[in-house]
């Protein structure tokens, strides 16, 4: 359900331009271009916004310079919690800021204190299910590296049944069709402001679609025209067969029941363990194959085969990265031979852990010696391991029915590092 009716754009201009925030930085002109320009996607996408009763929690990341905060708080009544994040990539997030923002015609004065933290590299500062509604409008074009990190962090936030409000260009407008038949680049400039002053990915409809789904979410997706076009470009947009070429992409979503593990699909991502350590996902002392495993996993497997239980192939070798738990002193895999007798080495670098030859399936053990279990000062407690599969096979040399033309190693379905306990036990 969403609201039913909003004040005129001449009212909500008033009443958004009477607040000085723009006036304290010194620049109110650019306050007033801005909800020029933005005021038709404000009031899209309040229309969006669901209707609820009760005390009602909302988080807005990169609510600065607050107009939505203002018009939902005004329109809707609801408890807006606000987020933002100021700094270039790679720079640490942390601490809070407090700003304090009045409209004297309206009498009016909202103080904000908020956390900042950077949205693709650090975890949410909020409670699990704390939240019934999460806006994140016109962030997800800005992200560089891991938009999966944010939404799995959303999907946590969220009470169940909670709705995430998410808006995005479309790629896809008819305005960047006609660009790139004109031969005109749609890309973004580079930006004074970093690499977030920028446009670094958008999406399509169907591709944000996807990437909502696979992070366990109902979705909606609506396009719509939010900024001045000729009339022509109106007129053919409003036709139902270009009505997915207007300008801004809309989703709604409802967090269902379930996991909220980061997903990469191979669409989206690709060469993984070439940027992973460079945002710190190695957060995992356990994985299971199908549970966002992807960020920690370096060349030689194959893609996520089964529902449930998900496993994947290693090629003839296939590296994986762990960080290292406090007294560990094994590592170990649930894994499947594949219905071969496979022998197979674990090392760590330059090191022979051990190796082990698999029949079935079962979990394996490996102790480790003390020198690579203990931190070494400064350094991240990671630990890089590679699995040698001394006789792989084709399936095509199996069975001559097979037209798998695969290299073939090892079925594995979840790996870990592990202390005094022994590894859990597998079927």
């Amino acid at each position: 359900m969403a609201i039913s009716s909003l004040p005129p754009d001449s009212e909500l201009k008033t009443y958004l331009l009477s607040f000085d925030l723009f006036e304290q930085l010194g620049r109110s002109q650019e306050g007033e271009e801005y909800i020029n320009s933005h005021l038709q996607r404000f009031r899209k996408t309040l229309e969006q916004l669901p209707v609820l009763s009760g005390e009602v929690q909302v988080l807005e990341l990169g609510a600065s310079p607050y107009f939505m905060t203002f018009l939902i708080q005004k329109y809707f009544g609801y408890n807006v919690s606000t987020a933002n994040f100021f700094a270039d990539y790679r720079t640490p997030g942390g601490g809070t800021k407090t700003e304090r923002i009045r409209s004297r015609a309206y009498q009016e004065d909202h103080e904000y204190t908020y956390p900042l933290f950077n949205l693709e590299t650090d975890p949410f500062p909020f409670p699990d299910q704390a939240f019934d509604i999460i806006l994140c409008c016109e962030i997800i074009e800005h992200l560089i590296m891991d938009p999966s990190f944010m939404l799995a962090e959303i999907h946590r936030l969220l009470k169940p049944g909670g709705y995430l409000l998410l808006t995005t260009p479309n790629i896809a407008s008819f305005k960047n069709v006609l660009a790139l038949l004109q031969g005109r680049n749609i890309q973004h400039s580079y930006s004074g402001y970093g690499v977030y002053g920028r446009h670094n990915r958008e999406f399509t409809a169907h591709e944000l679609t996807e990437l909502l789904k696979c992070h366990n979410f109902e979705v909606q997706v609506t396009v719509d025209d939010v900024y001045p076009s000729p009339a022509w470009i109106q007129w053919l947009t409003a036709l139902p067969p270009w009505r997915s070429y207007r300008d801004n992409l809309f989703a709604l979503c409802r967090a269902l029941p379930g996991s909220h593990y980061p997903q990469y699909p191979q669409w989206l991502y690709s060469h993984l363990w070439g940027h992973a350590s460079n945002i710190n996902r190695f957060t995992k002392t356990q994985i299971v194959m199908g549970q966002g495993e992807e960020i920690q996993l370096g060349e030689g497997w194959y893609p996520l085969e089964n529902e449930p239980p998900h496993f994947r192939w290693t090629e003839a070798q296939a590296v994986v990265r762990l960080r290292v738990p406090p007294g560990a002193n094994a590592f170990c895999l649930e894994a499947n031979s594949g219905g071969r007798e496979i022998t197979f080495q674990l090392w760590q670098e330059s090191y022979l852990v051990g190796s082990f030859t698999l029949v079935g399936r079962r979990w394996i053990q490996f102790f480790l010696p003390a020198t690579l279990t203990q931190p070494r000062p400064g350094e991240e407690p990671i630990l890089s391991f590679r699995l040698v599969i001394l006789n792989p096979f084709r399936p095509s040399e199996v069975d001559p029915q097979s037209t798998d033309q695969r290299l073939l190693g090892l079925v594995v379905y979840r790996l870990q590092l592990t202390g005094p306990n022994p590894c859990t036990v597998g079927d």
